[in-house]
C-alpha cells in the first residue's frame, strides 16, 4: 500500500486536506436550510406565534420612545393598543407576559433601533438578524474546530441548527444575544477585528447578561490579551448602559421595584415561568427545575440553585486560574463553563444555543485519545439532544415522553439539567487533566486558533 496515495495520484496532500476540512460547510448548510426555509415562510405568511417573544421587548422599547414607563404594564399595553396589535394580547397569559417587562434597561441598546420602525418591518428585520446571526455563529464556531475535527464538529453544529425552529418562530431575544456573543468570542479568540468583537459582545451583555456575562468572566481569567479585551468590554458596556439606566430612572424612579415584582409574578407557582411541578412541561434547564421537585417553595429552590451552581462556577474559576495559559485549556475551559453557567439561575431552552461555543472543546478531544473522544461525543450529543427543539418535543410531550412520564413524572423535566451537568463536569475534568499534562494535545490546540 502506498504511504501517500493522494500524492501518488498527482494531488498535493495539502490541497486534499483543505477540501476535506471545508466539507463541513456543506453539512452545516443542511442544518441551516431548516431554519432558513422556516424563517422565509413565516415572513411571507406569519402565524399567530410569529415573533411572539419579540413583542416582549419591542413594545416596552416603543413605550420608552413615547416617554412612558416601560416597566408599567398599563403603559406597555397602551402602546400595544396604539400599534393596532390588540389581537396579540387577547389571551390573559399573553397580556401577562407582554405587560411585564423583565429585561434590564441596558437591553434597550439592542431593541431601540428596531422600535423606531413599525411592527411588521421591525419583526421581519429582527427575525432576519436572529436567523442569519445563528447561522454565522454556527460557521464561526465550526471555524474554531475545523483544524481538529471538521466533519464531526459540523455534524453536531448542523444538529443544533436544525433544532432551533422554536427560537426562529418566536424570535426570542436569546437568538440575537447568543449570536452576538459567539461572533464576539470568535473575533477575540482569533484576534481578528477585535474592536468589532468588543462592540458585539457588549451588546450581548446589554441584552441578556445572564448568557454573556459568564463568558466575559472567561475572558477575564484566560490570560493577559483576553483580560485586556474584557476590560474594554466592561467599559463599552457601561458606556452603552449608563444613559439608558438614567433615561429609565427619569421616567420611572421605581423601575427596580417594578422589575422585581414582574419577576415574582411570572415565576410564581402556576405562572408562565414557574419552574415547579405545577408546570409539568417546564422548559427551564436550570437547577430550579430540579430542586422545585423536592419542595415547591421559591426561597428553597432558588437558594439551593444559587449555592450548587455557584459552587460549580467557583471550582471552574479556581481551576481556570491555576491552569497553564494554553489554547487547549482555553477551549476546554470554555467548554466546561457554558453548560455550568446555564444551571444556577433562570435559563430556558432557548439559551442552550450557547452550546455552540462548546464544539471547539469537543473537536479538541475528538482529535485526541480514543476514550476521551467517545466520552466527549456522548456527553456533548446527549446535551444537544435533550435541549434541541424537535428532540425535546419528542422526549417531553409525545409518546416517548408519555411513557417515561408514567414511570417517573419528573424525568422529562430533569433530563436537560442532568445532561448539562454531566457535560460541564466532563469538560471540567478534561480541563483538569490538560493542566496536569499541558503538552498532551497542545500542538493541535495551537493549530485550532
Amino acid at each position: 500500500m502506498p504511504v501517500h496515495p493522494v500524492q501518488e495520484q498527482g494531488i498535493p496532500t495539502s490541497a486534499y486536506r483543505r477540501r476535506s476540512k471545508n466539507d463541513g460547510v456543506y453539512v452545516i448548510f443542511l442544518g441551516a436550510c431548516v431554519i432558513l426555509l422556516l424563517a422565509f415562510s413565516l415572513m411571507v405568511h406569519p402565524s399567530s406565534s410569529t415573533a411572539k417573544d419579540f413583542r416582549v421587548v419591542y413594545f416596552p422599547a416603543r413605550a420608552l420612545l413615547a416617554g412612558l414607563d416601560p416597566y408599567n404594564p398599563d403603559h406597555v399595553l397602551r402602546t400595544v393598543h396604539r400599534a393596532g396589535e390588540d389581537a396579540s394580547i387577547a389571551a390573559a397569559v399573553d397580556r401577562e407576559i407582554q405587560g411585564h417587562y423583565v429585561y434590564p434597561p441596558s437591553a434597550f441598546a439592542a431593541t431601540l433601533p428596531f422600535a423606531l420602525m413599525p411592527w411588521r418591518a421591525a419583526s421581519i428585520l429582527w427575525m432576519m438578524a436572529s436567523t442569519f446571526g445563528l447561522i454565522l455563529s454556527a460557521l464561526l464556531a465550526w471555524d474554531l474546530s475545523r483544524d481538529l475535527a471538521p466533519i464531526a464538529s459540523a455534524l453536531l453544529i448542523a444538529w443544533l441548527l436544525a433544532n432551533s425552529e422554536v427560537v426562529v418562530v418566536l424570535s426570542n431575544p436569546s437568538a440575537l444575544a447568543i449570536s452576538l456573543a459567539v461572533i464576539g468570542t470568535w473575533c477575540l479568540l482569533k484576534g481578528r477585528l477585535p474592536w468589532l468583537g468588543v462592540i458585539l459582545f457588549s451588546l450581548s451583555i446589554c441584552l441578556k447578561p445572564q448568557d454573556a456575562a459568564p463568558i466575559w468572566c472567561f475572558f477575564l481569567l484566560a490570560g493577559p490579551d483576553l483580560r485586556k479585551r474584557s476590560l474594554q468590554i466592561a467599559v463599552f458596556t457601561a458606556a452603552l448602559s449608563l444613559p439608558l439606566f438614567l433615561w429609565v430612572w427619569h421616567l420611572s424612579p421605581n423601575w427596580t421595584t417594578e422589575l422585581h415584582s414582574h419577576l415574582d409574578i411570572l415565576s410564581a407557582p402556576g405562572g408562565p415561568a414557574d419552574p415547579g411541578p405545577l408546570d409539568p412541561d417546564s422548559e427551564l434547564v436550570d437547577f430550579q427545575a430540579v430542586f422545585s421537585r423536592i419542595s415547591d417553595v421559591p426561597r428553597f429552590y432558588n437558594l439551593l440553585s444559587y449555592l450548587a451552581g455557584g459552587l460549580l462556577l467557583l471550582v471552574w474559576a479556581v481551576l481556570a486560574l491555576r491552569s497553564p495559559r494554553s489554547r487547549e485549556t482555553q477551549l476546554l475551559g470554555l467548554g466546561a463553563l457554558i453548560p455550568l453557567s446555564l444551571l444556577p439561575i433562570y435559563h430556558h431552552f432557548y439559551d442552550t444555543k450557547l452550546l455552540l461555543l462548546c464544539i471547539p472543546a469537543f473537536a479538541l478531544l475528538w482529535s485526541g485519545h480514543l476514550r476521551r473522544r467517545w466520552a466527549a461525543l456522548a456527553f456533548t450529543f446527549a446535551a444537544l439532544i435533550v435541549t434541541g427543539d424537535l428532540s425535546h418535543t419528542v422526549l417531553n410531550r409525545n409518546h416517548l415522553g408519555g411513557l417515561a412520564h408514567s414511570f417517573f413524572p419528573s424525568l422529562p423535566v430533569l433530563m436537560a439539567p442532568a445532561a448539562l451537568l454531566g457535560m460541564g463536569l466532563f469538560y471540567l475534568w478534561a480541563m483538569r487533566q490538560s493542566s496536569l499534562s499541558p503538552d498532551s494535545e497542545s500542538g493541535g490546540a495551537r493549530q485550532c486558533l
